[in-house]
């Protein structure tokens, strides 16, 4: 599942997770939106930018899918401020990955998040 406000960057990253071979199950802008479409589609993986259209952010955000849902997180940001990164990377089973990104690293920061959370779950996805 996709969390981003800025369409062109939705576009960007759908078109890479496709071209690596992913389902994207919903694409929505909002914190809100994210916590509700969780709760009904159950997404492997959330990527999320930090700055989100609503109330909430994207930390505040991350934090209530993963204490309600056990989902992992991918943070997909431009701010660069390091004390922000550190509270984003510091929620369990979180990665950030800063923009702008290549491709290639979106594939490896999904493909460890992933191989991560299975063998936490010591399910398949």
């Amino acid at each position: 599942m996709i969390v981003e406000d800025e369409t062109i960057s939705v576009i960007s990253l759908r078109l890479v997770l496709k071209r690596l071979g992913y389902d994207i199950c919903a694409e929505v802008p909002s914190g809100e939106d994210a916590i509700l479409c969780v709760a009904q589609k159950r997404p492997d993986l959330v990527i999320m930018d930090i700055n989100l259209a609503g109330k909430m952010d994207g930390i505040k955000t991350a934090e209530h899918i993963r204490f309600e849902y056990d989902t992992p997180i991918l943070f997909w940001t431009g701010y660069t401020d390091r004390k922000l990164l550190e509270k984003a990377c510091n929620i369990e089973h979180s990665i950030c990955i800063v923009k702008p990104v290549s491709p290639d690293q979106i594939g490896q920061a999904v493909g460890k998040i992933l191989t991560k959370q299975q063998g936490l779950s010591g399910k398949g996805f």
